[in-house]
């Protein structure tokens, strides 16, 4: 069906072209996407290191302390990343800031290793 769509030049982006399906189908939208999620369909996001994380967020940083009134979405389309992604991640970062010792799946190597060098 997606073959025949895009023959008859229906040049639409994925997400139009899923609801064409689903309607044509008489299926709702979630419905096709858990399919094509279940069969390996859609590609998987990329998933950044902590070291990729920490340098991305210096960046931001830099960015607002240069012009503070430019907007995070903004920020987040020139760093290539997700403006939901960017709104994680900083709170992520005041958790670490607030509770240096906190655990987290990111922290907890380095703060094992301060822990030790305190005693």
């Amino acid at each position: 069906m997606k073959a025949e769509l895009k023959r008859d030049g229906f040049k639409k982006s994925y997400k139009e072209i899923n609801e064409a399906i689903a309607k044509e189908l008489g299926l709702c939208k979630a419905t096709i996407y858990k399919w094509k999620h279940k069969l390996g369909q859609i590609a998987p996001q990329h998933k950044h290191s902590h070291s990729e994380q920490k340098e991305l967020m210096k960046h931001y940083y830099e960015i607002k302390g240069k012009n503070p009134k430019i907007r995070d979405e903004d920020i987040a389309k020139s760093l290539k990343i997700g403006r939901r992604t960017l709104s994680n991640w900083k709170k992520q970062f005041k958790r670490q800031q607030m509770h240096p010792n906190s655990v987290d799946e990111n922290s907890v190597e380095g703060n094992a290793c301060r822990n030790v060098q305190e005693f």
